[in-house]
Order: structure tokens, then C-alpha cells, then sequence
């Protein structure tokens, strides 16, 4: 089980690195140093999570359960938020420009932030794995650099000319988590 715990994580960071790579944009100072200080600290991250997942002595059949449903979800998330926006293409993390285009559809319909919540369900399912002052301190920390990012974006789009038709979707749609599940975390 140990093993089949990393080989879920490690498939899900080797994903997310795809994406900054290849799917997000960086053709800014702000999405260039976001990206530099994300492939410093988020790369960190993934390799003290990674010996940290390989210090697992023991893993319950539960434990492994959940964390194994959090780190499939998670790769669910982000493939199925690849898709949805095959046409737009994102800055990355950082990034001073305002979008084009405000996607909302396919799972922006429900969530206006999927990668971020993605990479988060990630990092807690690796937390269940192990749950030490480690993944907790990491957990933390990578939540508070993704939640920090979404609301720096959409601080952002909502100073620009999408305002209006943003305003509406936010009243659909919730932050992380859809807002039929938890209107108050939305």
C-alpha cells in the first residue's frame, strides 16, 4: 500500500509539473517570477513529501483508502480542468495580466479555481498518508499559497472590464469547492 501511495502522489506531481511547463503561460514578469518562486517552494515541497511518504512504516487499510480517493480525485480534477480549457490558455501563478476570457464551463460551471483545488486535495491526501507535523506544516503551506493566489486573481479580474460578467459567475460558482456542497468555504 505504501508504495501504491507514492506512486499516486508521484503521478500527481509529475501532472501538475507537466502543466507548469507546458500548459501554463509565462509571458509576463509576474507570471515568471510566480513560477520561479512556485518551482522553489512547490518543488521543495514534493521532495520533502516524497521522503517523507517513504517513511511510512505502516498504513491502514482506511488511511490508505482516503488518501488514495484524495490523490485520484485530485488528477481527476486537474485532467478533467486541462479540458475544459484546451482553447484558453492560463498564466501561471503570479501573473499581472487580467485573462481574456473568463472560462465558465465544463467544471469552471461549478468551481472557479480547479487546478487550485486539485493541487490542494493532492497535498492532503498525501497528509492522510502520513499525517505528521511534515505534511501538515506542507499541507498548510501549499493551501495558503494556492487560496492567497486565487484571491489575488480574482481581485484582479474584478478591477478590470470583466467586473460585471464576473460578479455574476462568482454568485454561481464557489471559490475552491461548489457551492451546492459548503456556501460558506465557497
Amino acid at each position: 500500500m505504501k508504495s501504491s501511495i507514492i506512486f499516486l502522489s508521484v503521478v500527481c506531481f509529475a501532472t501538475f509539473i507537466w502543466g507548469a511547463l507546458y500548459f501554463f503561460k509565462t509571458n509576463n514578469i509576474g507570471s515568471k517570477s510566480g513560477k520561479n518562486l512556485i518551482s522553489i517552494v512547490i518543488g521543495t515541497c514534493i521532495v520533502v513529501t516524497i521522503i517523507n511518504l517513504s517513511s511510512i512504516r505502516q498504513i491502514r487499510l482506511t488511511q490508505f483508502s482516503v488518501a488514495g480517493t484524495f490523490l485520484i480525485i485530485s488528477l481527476i480534477i486537474f485532467l478533467i480542468s486541462v479540458r475544459s480549457t484546451s482553447n484558453v490558455k492560463f498564466q501561471f501563478i503570479g501573473s499581472d495580466k487580467v485573462p481574456d476570457k473568463i472560462v465558465t464551463t465544463g467544471i469552471y460551471k461549478y468551481i472557479r479555481h480547479p487546478f487550485y483545488l486539485s493541487y490542494i486535495l493532492a497535498w492532503i491526501g498525501d497528509f492522510i498518508s502520513q499525517p505528521n507535523s511534515i505534511s501538515a506544516s506542507v499541507t498548510a503551506l501549499t493551501f495558503a499559497i494556492y487560496y492567497k493566489s486565487a484571491v489575488a486573481e480574482e481581485r484582479s479580474i474584478l478591477s478590470s472590464a470583466h467586473r460585471e460578467r464576473y460578479l455574476s459567475y462568482i454568485s454561481r460558482s464557489g471559490r475552491l469547492m461548489p457551492k451546492f456542497i459548503n456556501k460558506n468555504f465557497a
